[in-house]
């Protein structure tokens, strides 16, 4: 129904573990979430993380894969890293800039503006109600 109403394409941003359970999750819902949940609305999927680049990029810590994992076999040997070794500041810039990237910059300012001199104007009562006439609280 809000596709409906909007036009508007759904990003789903995924983050997994750079293993065969992370692979597999991943393209689960790259496959499921358009194919046969979306019934025709537009969704667009896009692992934001774990990639090989990001590794190699930020020198991220591996562990050997998981054999206990049903698909290890078609991991091979490569290594893994799981999500949580991503440094926590460099996770949220990565989550932020995805969402941001669909953000209108021009409407998002005059947006902060207006939102900078309302609480201006809120804060000016808040303060006129909390003092008397004595400038006593």
């Amino acid at each position: 129904e809000a596709w409906a109403s909007t036009a508007a394409t759904t990003y789903i941003y995924a983050l997994y573990d750079f293993d065969a359970g992370g692979e597999r999750a991943y393209r689960t819902i790259a496959h499921e979430l358009p194919g046969v949940y979306g019934l025709g609305v537009p969704i667009v999927v896009e692992r934001l993380a774990l990639t090989q680049e990001q590794i190699d990029d930020w020198d991220l810590p591996t562990r050997p894969p998981k054999r206990s994992d049903p698909e290890a076999a078609k991991w091979g040997d490569k290594p893994a890293v799981e999500l949580d070794a991503i440094d926590p500041d460099r996770l949220t810039a990565l989550v932020e800039g995805a969402i941001t990237g669909h953000i209108d910059e021009d409407a998002w300012h005059v947006e902060q503006a207006v939102e900078a001199e309302e609480r201006k104007g809120l804060l000016a009562l808040a303060q006129s109600f909390s003092t008397n006439g004595d400038g006593e609280a």
